[in-house]
Protein backbone atom coordinates (compact mmCIF):
# COMPACT_ATOMS: atom_id res chain seq x y z
CA UNK A 1 0.00 0.00 0.00
CA UNK A 2 2.82 2.38 0.84
CA UNK A 3 4.47 1.59 -2.49
CA UNK A 4 1.30 2.62 -4.35
CA UNK A 5 1.25 5.92 -2.52
CA UNK A 6 4.79 6.67 -3.60
CA UNK A 7 3.98 5.72 -7.19
CA UNK A 8 0.99 8.05 -7.27
CA UNK A 9 1.91 11.37 -8.91
CA UNK A 10 2.04 14.45 -6.75
CA UNK A 11 -0.59 17.09 -7.45
CA UNK A 12 0.06 20.78 -6.86
CA UNK A 13 -3.26 22.51 -6.16
CA UNK A 14 -2.78 26.15 -7.24
CA UNK A 15 -5.38 28.70 -6.13
CA UNK A 16 -5.24 32.41 -7.04
CA UNK A 17 -6.93 34.60 -4.45
CA UNK A 18 -8.07 38.19 -4.20
CA UNK A 19 -10.33 38.89 -1.21
CA UNK A 20 -11.70 35.35 -1.19
CA UNK A 21 -13.33 35.70 2.23
CA UNK A 22 -15.55 32.91 3.52
CA UNK A 23 -15.58 31.16 0.14
CA UNK A 24 -11.79 30.74 0.28
CA UNK A 25 -12.05 29.15 3.72
CA UNK A 26 -14.58 26.62 2.43
CA UNK A 27 -12.39 25.99 -0.62
CA UNK A 28 -9.27 25.25 1.45
CA UNK A 29 -11.17 23.18 4.01
CA UNK A 30 -12.43 20.98 1.17
CA UNK A 31 -8.91 20.54 -0.21
CA UNK A 32 -7.67 19.48 3.21
CA UNK A 33 -10.47 16.89 3.38
CA UNK A 34 -9.30 15.24 0.15
CA UNK A 35 -8.92 11.47 0.29
CA UNK A 36 -5.88 11.74 -2.00
CA UNK A 37 -2.92 12.57 0.21
CA UNK A 38 -0.04 13.10 -2.23
CA UNK A 39 -0.67 16.78 -2.89
CA UNK A 40 0.44 20.25 -1.94
CA UNK A 41 -1.76 23.33 -1.81
CA UNK A 42 -0.35 26.67 -2.95
CA UNK A 43 -2.43 29.82 -2.62
CA UNK A 44 -1.14 32.90 -4.39
CA UNK A 45 -2.60 35.96 -2.71
CA UNK A 46 -2.98 38.73 -5.27
CA UNK A 47 -3.14 41.89 -3.18
CA UNK A 48 -6.02 40.95 -0.86
CA UNK A 49 -7.27 43.58 1.58
CA UNK A 50 -9.44 41.26 3.67
CA UNK A 51 -8.37 38.53 6.12
CA UNK A 52 -7.54 36.03 3.38
CA UNK A 53 -3.88 35.66 4.34
CA UNK A 54 -4.75 34.93 7.97
CA UNK A 55 -7.31 32.36 6.84
CA UNK A 56 -4.72 30.63 4.68
CA UNK A 57 -2.15 30.52 7.44
CA UNK A 58 -4.73 29.15 9.87
CA UNK A 59 -5.38 26.31 7.44
CA UNK A 60 -1.64 25.64 7.06
CA UNK A 61 -1.30 25.96 3.30
CA UNK A 62 1.65 27.38 1.40
CA UNK A 63 1.05 31.09 0.82
CA UNK A 64 2.73 33.31 -1.75
CA UNK A 65 1.93 36.99 -1.29
CA UNK A 66 2.20 39.27 -4.29
CA UNK A 67 2.98 42.83 -3.26
CA UNK A 68 1.68 45.77 -5.25
CA UNK A 69 -1.18 43.83 -6.84
CA UNK A 70 -3.64 42.80 -7.93
CA UNK A 71 -1.96 41.52 -11.09
CA UNK A 72 -4.80 39.22 -12.12
CA UNK A 73 -5.44 35.47 -11.80
CA UNK A 74 -3.35 34.54 -14.87
CA UNK A 75 -0.21 36.00 -13.30
CA UNK A 76 -1.04 34.53 -9.88
CA UNK A 77 -1.47 31.03 -11.33
CA UNK A 78 1.82 31.32 -13.21
CA UNK A 79 3.62 32.26 -9.98
CA UNK A 80 2.04 29.29 -8.21
CA UNK A 81 3.04 26.95 -11.03
CA UNK A 82 6.64 28.11 -10.84
CA UNK A 83 6.73 27.36 -7.11
CA UNK A 84 4.96 23.99 -7.44
CA UNK A 85 6.77 20.68 -7.03
CA UNK A 86 4.05 18.33 -8.32
CA UNK A 87 4.06 16.68 -11.75
CA UNK A 88 0.43 17.75 -12.18
CA UNK A 89 -0.87 21.28 -11.67
CA UNK A 90 -4.49 21.44 -10.57
CA UNK A 91 -5.86 24.96 -10.92
CA UNK A 92 -8.80 25.81 -8.70
CA UNK A 93 -10.73 29.03 -8.19
CA UNK A 94 -10.98 30.41 -4.65
CA UNK A 95 -14.80 30.19 -4.71
CA UNK A 96 -14.89 26.53 -5.71
CA UNK A 97 -15.29 23.51 -3.40
CA UNK A 98 -13.95 20.10 -4.43
CA UNK A 99 -15.17 16.70 -3.24
CA UNK A 100 -13.02 14.21 -1.28
CA UNK A 101 -12.45 12.10 -4.41
CA UNK A 102 -11.82 14.98 -6.86
CA UNK A 103 -8.02 14.72 -6.79
CA UNK A 104 -8.27 10.95 -7.30
CA UNK A 105 -10.36 11.53 -10.41
CA UNK A 106 -7.80 14.02 -11.73
CA UNK A 107 -4.96 11.54 -11.23
CA UNK A 108 -6.98 8.72 -12.79
CA UNK A 109 -7.57 10.79 -15.91
CA UNK A 110 -3.82 11.10 -16.45
CA UNK A 111 -2.93 7.53 -15.48
CA UNK A 112 -5.56 6.11 -17.82
CA UNK A 113 -4.21 8.11 -20.75
CA UNK A 114 -0.47 8.80 -20.87
CA UNK A 115 -0.93 10.99 -23.96
CA UNK A 116 -3.20 13.35 -22.04
CA UNK A 117 -1.83 16.85 -21.42
CA UNK A 118 -4.76 18.54 -19.67
CA UNK A 119 -8.17 17.75 -18.25
CA UNK A 120 -10.94 19.89 -16.83
CA UNK A 121 -14.34 19.31 -15.27
CA UNK A 122 -17.50 21.30 -14.60
CA UNK A 123 -19.61 22.80 -11.85
CA UNK A 124 -21.99 20.35 -10.21
CA UNK A 125 -25.79 20.65 -10.28
CA UNK A 126 -26.04 21.92 -6.69
CA UNK A 127 -24.69 25.52 -6.74
CA UNK A 128 -23.54 26.91 -3.41
CA UNK A 129 -25.61 30.10 -3.65
CA UNK A 130 -29.37 29.68 -3.55
CA UNK A 131 -30.45 32.86 -5.39
CA UNK A 132 -32.29 32.31 -8.65
CA UNK A 133 -29.68 33.91 -10.92
CA UNK A 134 -26.81 31.97 -9.31
CA UNK A 135 -28.75 28.74 -9.74
CA UNK A 136 -29.48 29.56 -13.38
CA UNK A 137 -25.93 30.63 -14.28
CA UNK A 138 -24.15 27.74 -12.57
CA UNK A 139 -26.59 25.11 -13.84
CA UNK A 140 -26.16 26.61 -17.33
CA UNK A 141 -22.37 26.14 -17.02
CA UNK A 142 -22.87 22.58 -15.73
CA UNK A 143 -25.09 21.67 -18.67
CA UNK A 144 -22.77 23.17 -21.31
CA UNK A 145 -19.75 21.24 -20.03
CA UNK A 146 -21.69 18.01 -19.48
CA UNK A 147 -23.03 18.05 -23.06
CA UNK A 148 -19.74 19.06 -24.70
CA UNK A 149 -17.51 16.74 -26.69
CA UNK A 150 -15.00 14.93 -24.50
CA UNK A 151 -12.12 15.96 -26.76
CA UNK A 152 -11.66 19.70 -26.34
CA UNK A 153 -9.66 22.56 -27.81
CA UNK A 154 -10.28 24.66 -24.71
CA UNK A 155 -9.28 24.68 -21.04
CA UNK A 156 -10.96 25.79 -17.83
CA UNK A 157 -8.91 27.11 -14.93
CA UNK A 158 -11.79 27.03 -12.43
CA UNK A 159 -11.22 23.29 -12.12
CA UNK A 160 -8.54 22.17 -14.56
CA UNK A 161 -5.34 20.14 -14.42
CA UNK A 162 -2.30 20.09 -16.69
CA UNK A 163 1.11 18.46 -16.71
CA UNK A 164 3.51 20.96 -15.14
CA UNK A 165 6.35 20.44 -17.60
CA UNK A 166 4.07 21.17 -20.58
CA UNK A 167 2.51 24.19 -18.85
CA UNK A 168 5.93 25.75 -18.25
CA UNK A 169 7.15 24.84 -21.75
CA UNK A 170 4.29 26.70 -23.47
CA UNK A 171 4.74 29.77 -21.24
CA UNK A 172 1.74 29.33 -18.94
CA UNK A 173 -1.21 31.67 -18.99
CA UNK A 174 -0.77 34.85 -21.01
CA UNK A 175 -0.84 37.42 -18.21
CA UNK A 176 0.33 40.20 -20.55
CA UNK A 177 -2.79 40.12 -22.72
CA UNK A 178 -5.02 39.12 -19.83
CA UNK A 179 -4.10 41.15 -16.72
CA UNK A 180 -7.68 40.77 -15.49
CA UNK A 181 -9.98 37.71 -15.29
CA UNK A 182 -10.86 36.88 -18.89
CA UNK A 183 -10.34 34.04 -21.37
CA UNK A 184 -6.73 33.30 -20.42
CA UNK A 185 -7.71 29.65 -19.86
CA UNK A 186 -9.46 29.34 -23.24
CA UNK A 187 -6.46 30.93 -24.94
CA UNK A 188 -4.12 28.46 -23.21
CA UNK A 189 -6.28 25.57 -24.42
CA UNK A 190 -6.14 26.93 -27.96
CA UNK A 191 -2.37 27.21 -27.79
CA UNK A 192 -2.00 23.66 -26.47
CA UNK A 193 -4.27 22.28 -29.19
CA UNK A 194 -2.35 24.08 -31.93
CA UNK A 195 0.80 22.33 -30.70
CA UNK A 196 -0.86 18.93 -30.82
CA UNK A 197 -1.51 18.42 -27.11
CA UNK A 198 -4.54 16.40 -25.99
CA UNK A 199 -7.17 18.01 -23.75
CA UNK A 200 -10.37 16.37 -22.51
CA UNK A 201 -13.40 17.22 -20.41
CA UNK A 202 -13.85 14.59 -17.72
CA UNK A 203 -17.54 14.84 -16.87
CA UNK A 204 -17.13 12.93 -13.63
CA UNK A 205 -14.95 15.72 -12.22
CA UNK A 206 -17.47 18.14 -10.74
CA UNK A 207 -17.06 20.90 -8.16
CA UNK A 208 -19.39 23.22 -6.29
CA UNK A 209 -19.37 26.93 -7.19
CA UNK A 210 -20.09 29.32 -4.31
CA UNK A 211 -20.29 32.60 -6.22
CA UNK A 212 -23.39 34.75 -5.98
CA UNK A 213 -24.23 36.14 -9.40
CA UNK A 214 -26.04 39.43 -9.90
CA UNK A 215 -27.52 40.64 -13.16
CA UNK A 216 -24.87 43.36 -13.41
CA UNK A 217 -21.80 41.20 -12.89
CA UNK A 218 -23.26 38.44 -15.07
CA UNK A 219 -23.73 40.72 -18.09
CA UNK A 220 -20.44 42.52 -17.49
CA UNK A 221 -18.52 39.24 -17.24
CA UNK A 222 -20.18 37.60 -20.23
CA UNK A 223 -19.70 40.61 -22.51
CA UNK A 224 -16.43 42.26 -21.54
CA UNK A 225 -14.46 39.47 -19.84
CA UNK A 226 -15.56 36.58 -22.03
CA UNK A 227 -17.59 37.45 -25.12
CA UNK A 228 -15.51 40.21 -26.73
CA UNK A 229 -12.06 38.63 -26.25
CA UNK A 230 -13.42 35.20 -27.22
CA UNK A 231 -14.77 36.68 -30.46
CA UNK A 232 -11.33 38.05 -31.25
CA UNK A 233 -9.81 34.63 -30.60
CA UNK A 234 -12.35 33.00 -32.93
CA UNK A 235 -11.59 35.54 -35.66
CA UNK A 236 -7.88 34.77 -35.36
CA UNK A 237 -8.65 31.08 -36.01
CA UNK A 238 -11.09 31.96 -38.84
CA UNK A 239 -13.45 29.26 -37.59
CA UNK A 240 -16.31 29.06 -35.11
CA UNK A 241 -16.05 25.81 -33.11
CA UNK A 242 -19.24 23.74 -33.03
CA UNK A 243 -18.85 22.90 -29.35
CA UNK A 244 -19.48 24.16 -25.82
CA UNK A 245 -21.88 27.15 -26.13
CA UNK A 246 -21.06 27.81 -29.79
CA UNK A 247 -23.18 25.07 -31.41
CA UNK A 248 -25.16 25.77 -34.58
CA UNK A 249 -28.49 25.72 -32.70
CA UNK A 250 -27.13 28.42 -30.41
CA UNK A 251 -26.44 30.68 -33.39
CA UNK A 252 -30.00 30.23 -34.68
CA UNK A 253 -31.29 30.96 -31.17
CA UNK A 254 -29.33 34.21 -31.16
CA UNK A 255 -30.92 35.21 -34.49
CA UNK A 256 -34.40 34.41 -33.17
CA UNK A 257 -33.86 36.32 -29.93
CA UNK A 258 -32.50 39.32 -31.85
CA UNK A 259 -35.37 39.20 -34.34
CA UNK A 260 -37.97 39.04 -31.58
CA UNK A 261 -36.40 42.02 -29.79
CA UNK A 262 -36.35 43.98 -33.04
CA UNK A 263 -40.01 43.13 -33.64
CA UNK A 264 -41.02 44.26 -30.15
CA UNK A 265 -38.93 47.44 -30.42
CA UNK A 266 -40.38 48.46 -33.81
CA UNK A 267 -43.92 47.61 -32.74
CA UNK A 268 -43.55 49.96 -29.74
CA UNK A 269 -43.83 52.87 -32.22
CA UNK A 270 -47.28 51.64 -33.29
CA UNK A 271 -48.66 49.95 -30.16
CA UNK A 272 -48.43 52.00 -26.99
CA UNK A 273 -48.77 49.07 -24.60
CA UNK A 274 -45.32 47.83 -25.58
CA UNK A 275 -43.69 50.43 -23.32
CA UNK A 276 -45.00 48.33 -20.43
CA UNK A 277 -42.79 45.36 -21.30
CA UNK A 278 -39.54 46.78 -19.80
CA UNK A 279 -41.41 47.54 -16.58
CA UNK A 280 -42.87 44.04 -16.64
CA UNK A 281 -39.35 42.62 -16.86
CA UNK A 282 -38.31 44.73 -13.85
CA UNK A 283 -41.31 43.35 -11.93
CA UNK A 284 -40.23 39.88 -12.91
CA UNK A 285 -36.65 40.57 -11.79
CA UNK A 286 -37.63 42.02 -8.40
CA UNK A 287 -39.97 39.08 -7.89
CA UNK A 288 -37.14 36.61 -8.43
CA UNK A 289 -34.76 38.43 -6.09
CA UNK A 290 -36.20 36.85 -2.97
CA UNK A 291 -36.33 33.22 -4.05
CA UNK A 292 -33.80 30.82 -2.54
CA UNK A 293 -33.17 27.41 -4.10
CA UNK A 294 -30.61 25.97 -1.69
CA UNK A 295 -33.12 23.42 -0.50
CA UNK A 296 -35.14 20.78 -2.35
CA UNK A 297 -38.03 23.24 -2.49
CA UNK A 298 -37.78 27.03 -2.83
CA UNK A 299 -38.33 29.53 -0.05
CA UNK A 300 -38.89 33.26 -0.19
CA UNK A 301 -36.91 35.87 1.72
CA UNK A 302 -37.17 39.48 0.63
CA UNK A 303 -35.73 42.59 2.22
CA UNK A 304 -37.41 45.97 2.55
CA UNK A 305 -35.29 47.52 -0.17
CA UNK A 306 -36.45 44.96 -2.74
CA UNK A 307 -40.08 45.34 -1.62
CA UNK A 308 -39.72 49.11 -2.05
CA UNK A 309 -38.19 48.70 -5.52
CA UNK A 310 -40.95 46.29 -6.51
CA UNK A 311 -43.58 48.70 -5.18
CA UNK A 312 -42.14 51.58 -7.22
CA UNK A 313 -42.13 49.41 -10.36
CA UNK A 314 -45.76 48.37 -9.74
CA UNK A 315 -46.77 52.03 -9.19
CA UNK A 316 -45.08 53.02 -12.45
CA UNK A 317 -46.80 50.13 -14.24
CA UNK A 318 -50.19 51.21 -12.85
CA UNK A 319 -49.69 54.88 -13.80
CA UNK A 320 -48.63 54.05 -17.36
CA UNK A 321 -51.32 51.39 -17.85
CA UNK A 322 -54.06 53.79 -16.74
CA UNK A 323 -52.58 56.67 -18.74
CA UNK A 324 -52.40 54.54 -21.90
CA UNK A 325 -55.92 53.21 -21.45
CA UNK A 326 -55.05 49.66 -20.39
CA UNK A 327 -56.59 49.52 -16.92
CA UNK A 328 -57.54 45.88 -17.54
CA UNK A 329 -53.86 45.01 -16.96
CA UNK A 330 -54.02 46.20 -13.35
CA UNK A 331 -55.71 43.29 -11.50
CA UNK A 332 -52.94 40.86 -12.44
CA UNK A 333 -50.22 43.35 -11.44
CA UNK A 334 -51.89 44.05 -8.08
CA UNK A 335 -52.37 40.34 -7.35
CA UNK A 336 -48.67 39.85 -8.10
CA UNK A 337 -47.82 42.65 -5.67
CA UNK A 338 -49.95 40.97 -3.02
CA UNK A 339 -48.21 37.65 -3.60
CA UNK A 340 -44.82 39.30 -3.12
CA UNK A 341 -45.91 40.74 0.22
CA UNK A 342 -47.35 37.51 1.64
CA UNK A 343 -44.80 35.12 0.04
CA UNK A 344 -42.38 35.06 3.03
CA UNK A 345 -45.22 33.81 5.23
CA UNK A 346 -46.58 31.38 2.63
CA UNK A 347 -43.22 29.75 1.98
CA UNK A 348 -42.79 28.87 5.64
CA UNK A 349 -45.42 26.22 5.03
CA UNK A 350 -45.32 22.93 3.19
CA UNK A 351 -43.11 22.29 0.15
CA UNK A 352 -46.25 22.11 -2.01
CA UNK A 353 -47.30 25.59 -0.86
CA UNK A 354 -43.81 26.95 -1.63
CA UNK A 355 -43.87 25.62 -5.17
CA UNK A 356 -47.46 26.76 -5.65
CA UNK A 357 -46.52 30.32 -4.59
CA UNK A 358 -43.63 30.43 -7.05
CA UNK A 359 -45.85 28.96 -9.79
CA UNK A 360 -48.55 31.58 -9.17
CA UNK A 361 -46.02 34.42 -9.49
CA UNK A 362 -44.75 33.06 -12.82
CA UNK A 363 -48.31 32.51 -14.06
CA UNK A 364 -49.39 36.08 -13.27
CA UNK A 365 -46.30 37.49 -14.98
CA UNK A 366 -47.24 35.38 -18.01
CA UNK A 367 -50.85 36.56 -17.88
CA UNK A 368 -49.78 40.21 -17.94
CA UNK A 369 -47.47 39.58 -20.89
CA UNK A 370 -50.23 37.77 -22.80
CA UNK A 371 -52.58 40.68 -22.10
CA UNK A 372 -50.03 43.07 -23.60
CA UNK A 373 -49.39 40.93 -26.68
CA UNK A 374 -53.14 40.26 -27.15
CA UNK A 375 -53.63 43.90 -28.17
CA UNK A 376 -51.45 43.16 -31.23
CA UNK A 377 -53.09 42.49 -34.59
CA UNK A 378 -53.60 38.75 -34.96
CA UNK A 379 -50.85 38.33 -37.55
CA UNK A 380 -48.30 40.23 -35.48
CA UNK A 381 -49.15 38.31 -32.33
CA UNK A 382 -48.84 35.08 -34.28
CA UNK A 383 -45.35 36.09 -35.53
CA UNK A 384 -44.21 36.98 -32.00
CA UNK A 385 -45.61 33.79 -30.43
CA UNK A 386 -44.24 31.62 -33.26
CA UNK A 387 -40.77 33.13 -32.83
CA UNK A 388 -40.88 32.47 -29.10
CA UNK A 389 -42.18 28.95 -29.67
CA UNK A 390 -39.43 28.18 -32.18
CA UNK A 391 -36.83 29.56 -29.77
CA UNK A 392 -38.08 27.25 -27.01
CA UNK A 393 -38.22 24.31 -29.43
CA UNK A 394 -34.61 24.87 -30.50
CA UNK A 395 -33.55 24.87 -26.86
CA UNK A 396 -35.92 22.17 -25.64
CA UNK A 397 -33.11 20.06 -24.14
CA UNK A 398 -31.96 23.11 -22.20
CA UNK A 399 -35.41 23.69 -20.69
CA UNK A 400 -35.99 19.99 -20.09
CA UNK A 401 -32.78 19.97 -18.07
CA UNK A 402 -33.96 22.87 -15.89
CA UNK A 403 -37.39 21.26 -15.53
CA UNK A 404 -35.77 18.06 -14.29
CA UNK A 405 -33.47 19.88 -11.85
CA UNK A 406 -35.70 22.65 -10.49
CA UNK A 407 -39.22 22.14 -11.84
CA UNK A 408 -41.35 23.44 -14.71
CA UNK A 409 -41.93 26.93 -13.29
CA UNK A 410 -38.21 27.45 -12.73
CA UNK A 411 -37.60 26.47 -16.36
CA UNK A 412 -40.26 28.96 -17.46
CA UNK A 413 -38.58 31.70 -15.41
CA UNK A 414 -35.27 30.91 -17.12
CA UNK A 415 -36.62 31.70 -20.64
CA UNK A 416 -36.24 35.52 -20.58
CA UNK A 417 -32.74 35.30 -19.06
CA UNK A 418 -31.75 32.74 -21.67
CA UNK A 419 -33.00 35.09 -24.41
CA UNK A 420 -31.12 37.95 -22.75
CA UNK A 421 -27.98 35.79 -22.86
CA UNK A 422 -28.28 35.43 -26.63
CA UNK A 423 -28.96 39.13 -27.08
CA UNK A 424 -25.88 40.30 -25.21
CA UNK A 425 -23.85 37.51 -26.85
CA UNK A 426 -24.71 39.08 -30.21
CA UNK A 427 -23.66 42.48 -28.85
CA UNK A 428 -20.39 40.99 -27.60
CA UNK A 429 -19.75 39.33 -30.98
CA UNK A 430 -20.36 42.57 -32.88
CA UNK A 431 -18.22 44.57 -30.45
CA UNK A 432 -15.44 41.98 -30.60
CA UNK A 433 -15.53 41.98 -34.40
CA UNK A 434 -15.37 45.77 -34.52
CA UNK A 435 -12.49 45.82 -32.05
CA UNK A 436 -10.63 43.14 -34.01
CA UNK A 437 -10.83 44.86 -37.39
CA UNK A 438 -11.09 48.59 -36.85
CA UNK A 439 -9.75 49.67 -33.48
CA UNK A 440 -6.23 50.37 -34.74
CA UNK A 441 -6.98 50.41 -38.47
CA UNK A 442 -5.80 46.82 -38.89
CA UNK A 443 -6.68 43.46 -37.36
CA UNK A 444 -5.79 43.19 -33.69
CA UNK A 445 -4.20 39.79 -33.50
CA UNK A 446 -4.37 37.68 -30.35
CA UNK A 447 -1.34 35.52 -30.86
CA UNK A 448 0.25 33.48 -28.08
CA UNK A 449 3.06 35.18 -26.21
CA UNK A 450 5.02 34.15 -23.20
CA UNK A 451 3.79 35.30 -19.84
CA UNK A 452 5.63 37.99 -17.93
CA UNK A 453 5.84 35.58 -14.96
Amino acid sequence: METKKHLAPKISVVIPNHNGGAALQRCLTAVRASSYDNYECIVVDDGSTDRSVETMRDLAVQVIELGGGPFGPAHARNVGAQAASGAILFFLDADVVIYPDTLYKVVNAFTRNFELTAVFGSYDDQPGDGHFLSQYKNLFHHLVHQQANEASRSFWSGCGAIRRDVFLAVGGFDSVKFPKPSIEDIELGRRLSMQGHKIIIDKTIQVKHLKRWTLTNLIKTDIFSRGIPWTQLILVDRAIPDDLNLETSQRWSALLAGGLLLLLTVSAFFFRQMVLLPILFSLFWFMLQGWQWDEETPRYEIDRRTILSFGIAVALFVILAVGLGFANFLPSALVLMGLIIVAPALTKGSPILRRATFALMIIFIGVIMLQIVAVYPLWLGAVACSSLGLFILLNRKFYMFFTKKRGLMFAAAVVPFHMLYFLYSVIAFLAGTFKYYWRSGSPVMIEPTRSKS
